[in-house]
């Protein structure tokens, strides 16, 4: 395991090891670069709105991928670490969220 720290006020993440680029199973870069470049037009800050929006909008619909596997994004988190909170969205339904306290 290796500890990969920010270089900005924010971090986001995918289906790729940012520590091997390069490995044979990964994927996602392509919607790692829409996060990432939401976040840094946005100084890294988004309503919880607009953090699902964004969720939303680069997620995968069902697809084979590099191992013939169906593909498809099967959940969407946003946390909100002020209020200790993290809301989910299952299988691309973005109207149906569910909102958890992780002080439970």
């Amino acid at each position: 395991m290796k500890a990969v720290y920010p270089d900005k006020n924010y971090q986001c993440a995918t289906n790729f090891l940012l520590t091997q680029p390069d490995a044979e199973f990964n994927f996602g870069q392509d919607r790692y670069q829409i996060i990432d470049e939401k976040l840094s037009s946005t100084n890294g800050k988004l309503s919880k709105h607009e953090a699902m929006q964004l969720l939303s909008d680069c997620s995968q619909d069902a697809h084979k991928n590099k191992q013939g596997k169906i593909s498809k994004t099967q959940w969407s988190c946003v946390y909100d670490l002020k209020n200790k909170k993290v809301t989910i969205c299952v299988n691309q339904n973005y109207d149906a969220k569910y909102t958890i306290s992780v002080l439970e």
